[in-house]
């Protein structure tokens, strides 16, 4: 939703989520030199989801010429997949006479440390939102299909429904929020929350033009009401907040228990409120790690490489902040 707000800007070029990040290339080894055939792969994908998005991204000639151009066109010392993703951005900007690229990739935010060096002009703004709505959410991510997105894949359907479990939803978010509040305090980025842009969208919006330094323009809220895991896409436009609440009919009360217990701490810094006891919620942590040896094999049968990816995202995020704090 926030990435269809502001590709609404006459200025931004809103993008699919393009993972280039940890999965085209290795975020620990951005200003690395790669090979010829690294870098046609990298940016021949990268192209491939530009165009036609995650779910379509098997090479063409066209990806490929692309890619060679990128290439050709970089000096054998900057052949780097920093390098290489800042000039393909370029050649995307062009094509579309845009000024600014507008990228979604979830687990970007493991990155931030490195996406913040890639140039001055890199901003972030971080979306936290209620660990139970996006539990919910993800809990209910499969259905999207039948919801009205005929473009999903029947094996990505099939992909998420076997991914979703408490722990890994609930561990994802906090990974993903301590490693932005760790960067809360720099200038060039941002922590909004879902809630307060669905309740106040005009001001939330100017708030982020504001730190991106454009103009706010009042059509980028009239956005497209779809992708919901909750309700048929209707072809209503404009910022909704009727799906804040939902997660209270659609997880059972282990499910909220065991989401409080491990993330209570970053829901009370962001303003979110517990409902159920500290003894439940132990009780279900119990119940839910039983489950998860049969969670984790479904995932490493459906696709190991994302569940790889993700892993190391995690890890990549947690040994940075190490790092900083030890003064490395």
């Amino acid at each position: 939703m926030t990435s269809r707000i502001l590709g609404n800007h006459t200025e931004i070029l809103s993008t699919r989520e393009l993972h280039y990040f940890g999965d085209l290339c290795n975020s620990s080894l951005l200003e690395d030199v790669i090979s010829n055939e690294e870098a046609l792969y990298a940016v021949s994908k990268l192209h491939a989801r530009f165009q036609r998005g995650l779910w379509k991204d098997k090479r063409t000639n066209e990806d490929d010429k692309f890619a060679k151009k990128v290439i050709n066109e970089t000096a054998d010392h900057d052949r780097t997949p920093k390098v290489l993703f800042l000039e393909a951005v370029e050649k995307f900007l062009f094509g579309s006479q845009k000024t600014t690229l507008c990228e979604q990739t979830p687990r970007n935010i493991f990155y931030a440390d490195q996406l913040l060096d890639l140039h001055d002009q890199v901003r972030i703004v971080h979306l936290t939102r209620d660990p139970r709505a996006v539990l919910a959410s993800q809990k209910n991510r499969w259905r999207q299909r039948a919801m009205g997105r005929k473009n999903i894949p029947l094996r990505e359907v099939w992909r998420v429904r076997v991914n979703y479990h408490p722990l890994t939803i609930c561990k994802l978010w906090v990974k993903a929020n301590r490693c932005a509040l760790r960067l809360a305090t720099h200038p060039r980025l941002l922590i909004m929350k879902f809630e307060d842009i669905v309740n106040n969208p005009i001001q939330c919006t100017r708030q982020m033009c504001d730190f991106l330094g454009i103009s706010f323009q009042p059509k980028m809220i009239e956005v497209p009401q779809m992708g919901s895991s909750h309700q048929l896409n209707t072809g209503d436009t404009g910022v909704s907040a009727a799906s804040i609440d939902k997660w209270k009919d659609q997880l059972t009360q282990k499910e909220i228990a065991v989401c409080e217990l491990l993330t209570k701490n970053l829901m009370e810094k962001f303003g979110y409120t517990t409902l159920s006891s500290t003894r439940m919620g132990r009780f279900s942590y119990i119940h839910q790690l039983a489950t998860y040896p049969l969670h984790f094999a479904g995932v490493a049968i459906t696709n190991p490489r994302r569940a790889w990816i993700q892993a190391n995202a995690m890890w990549t995020g947690l040994r940075t902040r190490n790092q900083r704090s030890n003064g490395g």
